[in-house]
This record gives C-alpha cells, structure tokens and sequence, in this order.
C-alpha cells in the first residue's frame, strides 16, 4: 500500500517494542485515529518541536508529551515514528464521515490505545447497513441539551441551596436581594459555574458523547454530581 495516496482510512500505531504500553493495551496500541488524508496527517504528526512542549501544535506529539510528563519521563521533541508501526485500515465505506468515526471508534474500544482518551465506552455497529439504521440524527447539540437538562433537574432541587433572601454576587462582590433581577443574574451565574465544572471536570462528558448515544442507561448511571 502506497501510503502518499491512501485517503478515508483508519491508522493504527503500535510500539515495534513494548517499552510504553502495557498488557492493557492490546497489539502495543499507542494510538488510534482517522483521517481523509494520511499523508497530510503524516505531514503533521512528522513536526518537531524542540521545545518539547506538551502544548504542541503537533496534537499526538503532545498527546506523547503529556504521557510521559504524567509518568516524569523525558520529554519528546518529536514523535519516535522509528520504533513505532504503522496499520492502515482503507475500504469504500470508509468515505462515509460517521461510519469512519464509528470504526474508529470500535478500534479504540477494542485495542484500548495508551494516547487515547475518548470513544472508549459505547456499543459500536460494524455493520454498515445496520449502522445508517441507528439514529445517526442526535448530534453533539442534542448531547449538550440532555447533559444541561439532567445537571438542572439536579441542581435546582438541591436541599442545600436553601431559601436566603439574598444571595451573594461575585461580579459586585456583594450581596443582592435573591429575588431581584442582579439576583437572578448572580443565580444564572452560580449555575453557569457549578454546570461548566460538572460537564467539563467532574464527569468530562466531553468524552462521554458515544457512550450517551449507544448505552444511555450506563451513561445515566455513571453521572457524578458531588
């Protein structure tokens, strides 16, 4: 396979020797991802940048440098493409946007990549036909929508919010009457706070979009709110 033409395809990378990966992570699978262009990706991923930096522009060498900084190893000015195999998954399906991500997907769940962090739990259907039959109409716009419905229906029936007349406003750095239109925004506020952790930190649902979609009662139950 000529992979300077290869378009639409699903890449696997695996440590030639295990050295990062452990038992977990089946077939030494450091990552997987999808691209319509590989060798654009390539291109990418094939950047230095000597500040080793793991903010890099270079996405999986700072996915590398964030690993290795976790575990107080060097850090990388590039990623070690010498000791790492290349596995290229192209087929005609593939050019379908959401059955490529499917697959990817499927691959994350099974292979567990040690650089991967989303798509790792949800059922995935490797059938196409199958596939185009499920509903492939919720977006990430729905997601959002039902994460802000549950996390509401939570928070404004707290015990402990409690009743106060006033309530205090960390824009004016006072309290304000709760019932007055500077408490209501100081409410907004509040709420905006506690659900931009709670999405972003405390559950990282941005992570969880698959998981709502195909298994949403596992998705429910593994909601945290404290």
């Amino acid at each position: 396979m000529d992979i300077e033409k290869v378009t639409y395809c699903i890449y696997v990378f695996c440590e030639k020797k295990q050295e990062l990966t452990k038992r977990k992570h089946k077939c030494s699978t450091l990552y997987v991802g999808e691209t319509v262009d590989f060798k654009k990706r390539m291109d990418i991923y094939l950047r230095k940048d000597e500040s080793k930096s793991i903010f890099s522009s270079n996405d999986l060498l700072a996915k590398f440098n964030k690993y290795l900084f976790r575990i107080k190893k060097p850090l990388l000015s590039s990623v070690p493409f010498n000791k790492i195999e290349k596995r290229l998954y192209t087929f005609p399906k593939l050019k379908d946007d959401d059955y490529r991500k499917e697959v990817e997907g499927y691959l994350i769940n099974r292979l567990n990549p040690l650089l991967n962090r989303t798509k790792k739990e949800g059922k995935f259907e490797l059938n196409y036909k199958k596939f185009k039959n499920i509903k492939n109409e919720l977006t990430f716009e729905d997601y959002r929508e039902d994460c802000h419905e549950s996390f509401s229906d939570w928070y404004w029936n707290r015990e402990d919010i409690g009743e106060t007349e006033t309530i205090y406003s960390v824009k004016l750095r006072r309290y304000v009457n709760r019932d007055s239109l500077l408490g209501e925004k100081a409410m907004e506020r509040n709420f905006d706070k506690k659900y931009n952790t709670w999405f972003w930190k405390t559950n990282e649902l941005q992570f969880q979009f698959d998981l709502w979609k195909t298994n949403y009662d596992k998705w429910l139950k593994n909601l945290r709110y404290r």
